[in-house]
């Protein structure tokens, strides 16, 4: 629901763009012919004081639509008026031309030589700047009833020559049926191509807002790298299923926080936990990391995924050893402001496990699954007993201990495991 109103946001402010646009050259037309209608016309006819008028009218309430445009104010109806004066320019302007020419006097058949059709296309062009279908729409349908309602006219009346010679056509006063009818085709198709066209931008417009938000949801569990990853790779990537690889899981979890949370009230917990995660998901991504899921105050992160890296299992603990820096920075910040402080306890294996899309094709959860998971959490649970913010197995120190400085702490058999586990931190 929040994808679909942020799209639709998207779209509005490119009509509005197209709006002020649309209303500017509007302005700029009526600026024109203002000055040109009271040069050429005749002051006292009422032919002048109705096409100044007219145009003197249009040119306000233009100026009142963009400003309302800028206050975001009435912009649909704004749209559909500015598109139906549009559309009522092309009769009149074909009226006002035939009757500037001499009207009843020449011969009918000019009214299929005057250049409206190039006007129409103009008007149909600048309304679908909008990105709004049915602006262009109602020009289009203006034009092509004035084109014909013109050829309709022309044919009715007395005199009217035919010819099929195209010298004739261009430069003569005869009616050529065939050329009409392949310019209303070519006028028809050209017009009708422009609206489509404005469609598939406009639809095109949404597809990629939707892409961008989609993006921006991998944003919020992979690293932009791997996430970057994942949008070049094939759909098969989004399949349910599976595989198994080698991956370091780490998990992190508050210590206490259940006596912390009875203590507060529940959006003193919500901004808690916000400042809290903000920070040490962070710190993750920064490192290469993916978050797997949040489970309550703990942090389930996960660093080889979704495909195996270079010095997975050191990127954990350097995420790990930093999380531990980024606490006590928190609880400065806590401390001046008269808060109790808080401590974390950070538990990282590293193994085989399987890895990918867990659930169905309507609801999938990318995830790790396995013993090496088990394993993590374990460790995780163990800091408490042993007062330590790292803990990590035999595994994990094979693998950093050339790099990073490591404790031995205690070899331990973990709950539901046969065999032993040793114990290690890091030096701080």
């Amino acid at each position: 629901m929040q994808e679909n109103k942020s799209i639709e946001e998207l779209l509005f402010k490119r009509e509005i763009w197209g709006l002020k646009i649309a209303n500017g050259m509007r302005v700029f037309v009526c600026l024109l012919m203002l000055p040109i209608t009271y040069i050429l016309a005749e002051k006292e006819s009422n032919e002048f004081i109705f096409t100044f008028s007219v145009i003197f009218c249009i040119l306000i309430y233009t100026l009142y639509s963009i400003q309302s445009l800028y206050r975001k104010a009435f912009c649909r109806q704004i749209g559909y008026v500015g598109a139906s004066m549009d559309a009522l320019a092309i009769p009149l302007l074909q009226i006002i031309w035939y009757n500037s020419a001499g009207g009843t006097e020449i011969i009918a058949s000019y009214l299929l030589k005057t250049r409206i059709s190039d006007i129409s296309f103009l008007l149909i062009t600048i309304n679908s700047l909008t990105l709004f279908p049915a602006y262009p729409l109602i020009v289009f349908f203006s034009m092509i009833l004035t084109i014909s309602g013109s050829y309709l006219y022309v044919i009715s009346q007395e005199n009217i020559f035919y010819t099929s010679d195209w010298v004739e056509t261009l430069l003569g006063s005869s009616v050529n049926v065939a050329d009409f009818f392949t310019r209303l085709l070519t006028l028809s198709t050209t017009g009708f191509a422009i609206i489509i066209i404005t469609y598939i931008a406009r639809k095109m417009i949404r597809q990629a807002a939707r892409m961008e938000i989609a993006n921006e949801q991998l944003g919020r569990y992979f690293s932009p790298s791997v996430a970057k990853k994942i949008t070049e790779e094939s759909a098969e990537f989004l399949q349910p299923g599976g595989k198994i690889q080698k991956v370091t899981v780490l998990f992190s979890d508050i210590r206490n926080f259940t006596s912390i949370s009875e203590s507060l009230h529940p959006k003193e917990v919500l901004s808690f936990l916000s400042e809290y995660h903000e920070k040490m998901v962070e710190i993750i991504f920064k490192h290469g990391g993916t978050l797997d899921k949040f489970i309550g105050d703990a942090i389930m992160a996960t660093f080889g995924t979704p495909e195996p890296g270079e010095n997975d299992t050191l990127r954990a603990a350097l995420s790990a050893r930093e999380m531990c820096k980024a606490l006590k920075e928190i609880n400065i910040e806590r401390e001046k402001k008269g808060l109790f402080p808080i401590h974390h306890g950070i538990g990282i294996h590293s193994g085989e496990a399987l890895v990918g899309n867990m659930g169905t094709k309507n609801r999938l959860e990318y995830t790790v699954l396995g013993d090496t998971v088990n394993i993590a959490s374990r460790i995780e649970s163990s800091c408490k007993t042993y007062q330590q913010s790292i803990l990590f197995s035999q595994m994990v120190k094979t693998e950093i201990e050339n790099k990073l400085e490591t404790v031995y702490i205690d070899t331990i058999e973990l709950k539901g495991k046969t065999k032993s586990t040793e114990l290690y931190t890091l030096k701080l």
